[in-house]
C-alpha cells in the first residue's frame, strides 16, 4: 500500500483541530487526509508528544559496534603507527568482521583519532632505491659510525575541535597527543648508538638557515671518520641537499650520506613511532593544566618525550632490526 506524504504542519493542524472538533471524519475532510491518518497522528501525539516519528540516529545501523571501536583503540594503543590496512586485517582475523578501510577510517575519526596518508615511495625518489642504498650502507660502515638525522612534524588544532586532522604515516593516533593549540611543531633528532646525539624542537618548520645551524651543532658532537659517530646520514630531501651542509661535514672529516626514502631500513621511522607512543602515554592531553594549575610548555614536554623514547638500548635494537631487513 502506497502512503501519501503528510507534511508536519498538516499533522500539527490535525492535533489542533481535534481539540475543537470531535468527529475525526470531519477533521480528515477539512485537511484532505484519511480518517486513519487522523487516528495515527493523534495516537502518536498522545504516546510521544510529537506528530512525527523520527529515529534517534539517522541512517542505517553501523556495522562496527562499541566492542569493535574498543578493539581498534586497543590496537592503536599497542601499535601507535599501525596502518588502516593493518587495522582491517586485525579486525577481520580477531573479530571476524570484514569492512572497508573507509569504514574503519570514519569509525576512528568519530572516536577522536586521526590519520595521515602514507607517502608513496615513488614521490621520494622512488621504488626500492632507498632500500638498496641503505642495504649497501649498512654493509659498508660499522653501526657505531652511523648518525641518522631526520625531521618529523607534529601539527594540528586544539584537541577539543572535532575537525582536526593529522597523524604519522597513515597511522591512527589519539588526536589529543598531536594537536596542540593550533600549533605546528618540528622535531629533529640526531641518533646514534649513544642515543640522542643532538635534538631540536621548534614551533615552526626548519628553514635552510636553521637546519644548517642544527647540522653544524650535530657535527660538533661527531668525530672524524673512521671513528665512532663519524658518518652523517639523511634522506635526500631538498633541504638536506644544501651544498654548504656537505662542506661543513667535510671540513670536520665527517662523511655525509643522503639516501632515497626507505622507512624500513632507516631507524628514524622506529624513533618517531617511539616518540609518538611516549607522548600518548605520558601526556594524553597536553593542553590540560598540571597539578599546579598551569599548562606545561609543549616544547619542554616533547623534549622530555624525545629523551625518554630514544635511548641507547632502543637505538641498538632499531639498528639491529634495520640491518637484518
Amino acid at each position: 500500500m502506497t502512503r501519501r506524504y503528510i507534511p508536519e504542519d498538516v499533522k500539527e493542524q490535525i492535533v489542533t483541530l481535534s481539540t475543537q472538533i470531535r468527529e475525526r471524519k470531519t477533521v480528515a475532510r477539512l485537511l484532505d487526509v484519511s480518517p486513519r491518518t487522523v487516528s495515527r497522528v493523534l495516537r502518536l501525539a498522545r504516546t510521544t508528544g510529537k506528530v512525527v516519528r523520527k529515529p534517534e540516529v539517522a541512517g542505517r545501523r553501523r556495522i562496527l559496534g562499541e566492542e569493535h571501536v574498543r578493539f581498534l583503540g586497543e590496537c592503536v594503543e599497542v601499535y601507535p603507527d599501525i596502518t588502516l590496512a593493518e587495522l582491517r586485517v586485525e579486525l577481520r582475523d580477531t573479530c571476524d568482521v570484514d569492512v572497508s578501510i573507509a569504514t574503519i577510517l570514519r569509525t576512528m575519526q568519530r572516536s577522536g583519532f586521526a590519520r595521515k596518508k602514507l607517502m608513496p615511495q615513488s614521490m621520494h625518489c622512488g621504488g626500492t632505491a632507498g632500500h638498496d642504498y641503505l642495504t649497501d650502507l649498512w654493509e659498508r660502515y660499522e653501526p657505531d659510525q652511523l648518525v641518522f638525522v631526520d625531521a618529523s612534524a607534529l601539527a594540528g588544532q586544539d584537541a577539543t575541535k572535532p575537525d582536526a586532522t593529522s597523524a604519522h604515516v597513515q597511522s591512527c593516533v589519539p588526536r589529543s597527543a598531536y594537536y596542540i593549540r593550533e600549533q605546528r611543531y618540528s622535531v629533529t633528532p640526531a641518533i646514534s648508538l649513544d642515543g640522542i646525539l643532538h635534538s631540536d624542537i621548534r614551533d615552526q618548520p626548519h628553514s635552510i638557515a636553521t637546519f644548517r645551524h642544527f647540522i653544524q651543532e650535530t657535527i660538533d658532537r661527531m668525530n672524524s671518520y673512521p671513528a665512532a659517530n663519524s658518518v652523517l646520514i639523511m634522506e635526500n630531501a631538498d633541504i638536506h641537499l644544501d651544498a654548504e651542509l656537505r662542506a661543513i661535514a667535510e671540513a670536520r672529516g665527517v662523511l655525509f650520506e643522503c639516501f632515497p626514502f626507505s622507512s624500513d631500513k632507516s631507524p628514524m621511522h622506529s624513533a618517531f613511532s617511539a616518540v609518538g607512543a611516549q607522548l600518548i602515554a605520558s601526556y594524553p592531553d597536553i593542553s590540560r593544566p598540571n597539578a599546579e594549575g598551569k599548562v606545561d610548555d609543549p616544547l619542554t614536554i616533547m623534549q622530555d618525550c624525545v629523551r625518554t623514547a630514544i635511548t641507547p638500548v632502543k637505538v641498538e635494537s632499531w639498528y639491529h632490526s634495520c640491518r637484518e631487513l
